[in-house]
């Protein structure tokens, strides 16, 4: 590999590569490695001393070298030009690949105004990429339908909205929804001459009643051996806070015995705040110059700062974390007899949220409920 033609940037970037790893607590191996890349990429430039293109960073996997990493150094030394499409645009692609061209280029360009919003009339923010997916993911049997018969979303007509509709229920809702989505944006960019979903109403969604889970599932994970699972089971059994809340806590959001959660304090069970401790010892000792600062991490997240996601979380505890929350906040319920008003301020809940564990349960008579706590009936 011959030297860089700018030996001067090459020093710049690992110096940065320097100051960035102690930040991360990356090990000396690896900064060696995002080194070694810095070399090849600025060894093999076609115009030397210009930005670094992302997917240019990515090829560098065929020699063993760092990826991520290295697009982090550069983008710190703001030499980076990212030119990655987003996970969600191939995935896009992908779905669609077997529809017709015009119909893939109509869902293509609904996808796009989905990321990105739209500054032209009509205006409209970006929604996140899941649900730009969970639409797809919901059209698609109505698209599949269609591509047998329709070259273009513009031959489809009212007739044929109602006709791929599942009878009713939660997939009818869905959609419905999902196809309004799509000919919004279609008949806001001319794509089509009309919306067909116009002034459709195919109800709501059948609301899911929360089921408890077992004792003893519960159990073992607050007994689990697993420092992480017995951590993070026993804050959702305990606390029942929101999968997201759990994987974006801090370590320095954990005080004294409290939790720090969206500017309430939550004093921890004696089960939490021993779980919480025995892996605070075990990340220390498995990352001890880690500085990402979420409390829970991973070998993937421990060089970066990003926090773990929902499908690792699952995984380390074997059952879904929500279905742990929701069991938590059923018991709450059940145990305070349907009071709307505490879940709502023990659990972050709205009113119509709480309602559907209190729906769960049978509701005494004010005379009865006297005679449990020993008050005389009005």
């Amino acid at each position: 590999m011959p030297d860089p033609v700018s030996p001067e940037l090459l020093e710049s970037l690992e110096a940065t590569c320097l100051d960035l790893g102690e930040q991360r607590g990356w090990t000396r191996d690896l900064t060696g490695a995002v080194n070694r890349a810095l070399k090849v990429l600025l060894a093999t430039q076609d115009t030397p001393g210009s930005p670094v293109d992302a997917t240019r960073v990515a090829m560098i996997r065929e020699l063993a070298l760092p990826v991520r990493p290295t697009i982090e150094v550069l983008d710190h030394a703001g030499f980076l030009t990212d030119d990655r499409s987003p996970a969600v645009t191939a995935w896009v692609e992908r779905k669609t690949a077997h529809l017709p061209a015009q119909i893939r280029s109509e869902i293509a360009e609904w996808a796009d105004v989905m990321q990105n919003g739209s500054t032209v009339t009509p205006r409209r923010h970006p929604r996140s990429h899941r649900t730009t997916r969970n639409h797809l993911y919901a059209a698609l049997p109505a698209l599949d339908s269609w591509a047998t018969t329709r070259q273009s979303l513009r031959e489809v007509t009212r007739d044929d909205v109602v006709a791929v509709l599942p009878v009713g229920g939660t997939d009818r809702s869905e959609m419905a929804s999902s196809l309004r989505s799509i000919f919004q944006v279609l008949h806001g960019r001319r794509r089509v001459f009309t919306n067909p979903t116009t002034r459709m109403k195919v109800g709501m969604p059948e609301p899911r009643t929360p089921v408890s889970m077992d004792v003893p599932v519960l159990r073992r994970l607050v007994d689990d051996s697993d420092p992480v699972r017995a951590a993070c089971g026993t804050l959702l059994i305990f606390h029942g806070l929101r999968p997201l809340q759990l994987r974006t806590l801090s370590v320095t959001d954990v005080i004294d015995g409290r939790l720090a959660i969206e500017g309430r304090k939550i004093l921890l069970a004696p089960q939490a705040r021993a779980a919480l401790k025995g892996y605070l010892v075990y990340r220390e000792q498995k990352w001890p110059n880690s500085g990402n600062p979420h409390l829970f991490i991973n070998q993937a997240t421990a060089g970066h700062l990003t926090p773990v996601t929902g499908k690792w979380l699952n995984k380390v505890l074997g059952i879904s974390a929500q279905a742990l929350r929701e069991d938590r906040i059923l018991d709450e319920a059940h145990a305070s007899e349907g009071d709307a008003r505490r879940l709502a301020d023990l659990f972050g809940l709205t009113v119509n949220a709480a309602q559907r564990y209190t729906a769960t349960v049978d509701h005494v008579s004010f005379a009865e409920h006297h005679k449990r706590t020993g008050q005389s009936t009005p």
